[in-house]
């Protein structure tokens, strides 16, 4: 029972590819993609301490053997008692601390919404510095290579030189974990700049790269089976979580009583079936935050399919659409009940309290809109606000009602950035295509704030905030733009020697060296103009690679030799 917006391939366990009308987004990068995170997946993955955000290096899905759903910290209460017998019957002795194991595991799988990781802070990934400069020696590789070079024997090991030597081994082998710890790091980087600026720019694709990394979801593992995502559109997510509640919660109780005794029964039907709504309603909340917490979307629409261990029943129990302007204006960390909270949104649940869930439909998008605002006064109460100038939020449905509208008026503005950030390659490029974005820009600008209050305020909401901070785009490609045509003349004639020192630079590089064997780096880098020191930088880094020159420390410099 996928998600129904498009059709999507099932390739191995754990894992989904969705196509859509465009196309095969995994793989082609277009819009439709899914993720599908389930319990076999494996993955090396290193990242940049503080974000919240890893590069994810590879991904396997193993074939072992199924695990259960039940959660290993619990399990049923009777099944956790010293168990005896006598004359055929079974009895369970408790014990206190029986009952505060219960409790807390009670208490998680019906607050799972109290806790969520903190916002993204994708402007600041997008702007971070790189651990060290491409084709230079890392900072671990450095400080590996400097406790080798600076490594003396001590007074034992000058009787013992086998010592000595096991010593200078082991850092010089630590010499390469540096360098591939560094060589992590700068990927790691990489990455995470790229989905920082996709994210930014609304690139689904890079919506899924950044949850697949984050991996918000690893505690709800153990409580559900497989957690998709999808969507057509970056300003709402879509997901489905399957799960089975008759499996998570026990259908046993036991408690203290007033004289400190443990008691031991069953739940009542009321009892038990409460637990299980509130069981799915704060896992979905949960989801819901987390997704608000990591991508800029202001929906989340969580669908919860149960899906019975033996197979023998998959339906869908709840369907709810979520705000974040709501999210946004309440504290979770407090006592909010999961599910009076979903009944104060839009949503399908036709819940019992003897009888626990009923099959319901799914939410539609367009059946949202039409629920909220049937009679569409919009426009009236638009009016109203522009006249009266009172601060003004989006009324439920309108972004869904608005979308066509919202995506012709932002179209010229996503090229435009994509073009200036994936396609300028020289000076006068990126001159040119930063001039085209700010044009593009103030005319959208222009362009929403002509459309009212409503298209105003969207448009402010969206470019003129990050991550709850106020900041200006135009301010800070003006001031890009300033220095690049300050530095023209420069990056003219940069260009210009590079244009033509480059096709040759490797063979002009290794003849140097040839020619002043055992010559300094430093020495070699001074022969050529400035603009050429990261290229030839780069040479030498690919020269040592291939093995074809060997570098030596010697000072703040290396010697460099034919191999």
């Amino acid at each position: 029972m996928g998600l129904r917006f498009r059709k999507s391939v099932k390739i191995c366990k754990g894992v989904r590819v969705n196509f859509s009308k465009s196309g095969a987004s995994l793989s082609m990068g277009v819009k439709g993609a899914r993720y599908t995170i389930g319990p076999k997946g494996t993955r090396r993955t290193v990242g940049i301490p503080g974000t919240g955000i890893y590069y994810t290096s590879s991904s396997s899905w193993g074939s072992g053997k199924k695990k259960s759903n039940k959660p290993s910290s619990y399990k049923p209460a009777s099944k956790n008692a010293v168990v005896s017998s006598q004359d055929g019957k079974t009895t369970y002795t408790f014990t206190p601390e029986h009952v505060r194991v219960f409790k807390e595991y009670i208490d998680k799988i019906t607050n799972f919404h109290k806790k969520c990781n903190d916002c993204v802070d994708w402007m600041y990934i997008e702007n971070l510095e790189p651990p060290f400069v491409e084709g230079t020696v890392g900072p671990k590789q450095k400080e590996a290579e400097t406790a080798y070079l600076n490594a003396k024997p001590t007074l034992l090991e000058k009787f013992n030189k086998s010592a000595f030597e096991n010593r200078k081994q082991n850092l010089f082998e630590l010499i390469q974990t540096g360098a591939a710890e560094d060589s992590d790091a700068l990927e790691a980087w990489k990455n995470n700049v790229k989905v920082a600026k996709g994210v930014m720019s609304g690139d689904i694709n890079s919506y899924y790269e950044a949850i697949e990394a984050a991996d918000p979801f690893v505690d709800l593992s153990e409580y559900g089976t497989d957690i998709e995502f999808g969507t057509d559109n970056p300003r709402y997510v879509e997901v489905e979580f399957s799960c089975d509640p008759e499996e998570i919660i026990p259908i046993d109780t036991i408690s203290l009583t007033s004289t400190g005794k443990v008691s031991h029964s069953n739940y009542s039907k009321t009892d038990y079936y409460a637990l299980c709504q509130d069981f799915v309603c704060s896992y979905a909340i949960r989801i819901a935050r987390e997704l608000f917490a990591l991508l800029p979307v202001e929906n989340v629409i969580v669908h919860a399919i149960e899906k019975k261990i033996q197979g023998v029943n998959t339906r869908v129990i709840l369907s709810v659409s979520f705000e974040k302007s709501v999210f946004d204006s309440l504290d979770f960390s407090k006592n909010i009940d999961a599910s009076d909270f979903v009944e104060t949104c839009i949503h399908n649940m036709d819940f019992k309290k003897t009888q626990g869930f009923k099959t319901v439909d799914k939410l539609d998008t367009g059946v949202i809109d039409l629920k909220i605002n049937p009679n569409n006064t919009n426009s009236v109460r638009e009016k109203k606000l522009k006249n009266e100038k009172v601060n003004v939020e989006l009324p439920w449905g309108w972004l869904s009602e608005n979308d066509e509208v919202i995506d012709l008026l932002e179209k010229d503005y996503w090229e435009k950035r994509n073009t200036y950030y994936s396609s300028s390659k020289t000076v006068d490029e990126k001159i040119n295509n930063l001039k085209n974005l700010i044009a593009s820009f103030l005319k959208m600008k222009a362009d929403f704030e002509s459309k009212g209050v409503y298209f105003e305020k969207y448009f402010n909401d969206h470019f003129y905030t990050n991550a709850g901070k106020k900041y200006d785009p135009v301010k800070l490609w003006k001031k890009e733009l300033e220095e690049l045509e300050d530095g023209y003349l420069d990056a003219k004639e940069a260009e210009e020697i590079r244009s033509k020192a480059l096709p040759t630079l490797q063979n002009d590089v290794l003849q140097i060296i040839k020619d002043n064997d055992g010559i300094l780096q430093k020495e070699l880098v001074k022969r050529f103009h400035p603009c050429l020191k990261n290229d030839v930088l780069n040479v030498l880094w690919e020269l040592t690679k291939d093995g074809v020159i060997t570098k030596e420390k010697s000072g703040n410099s290396n010697i460099l030799k034919i191999q």
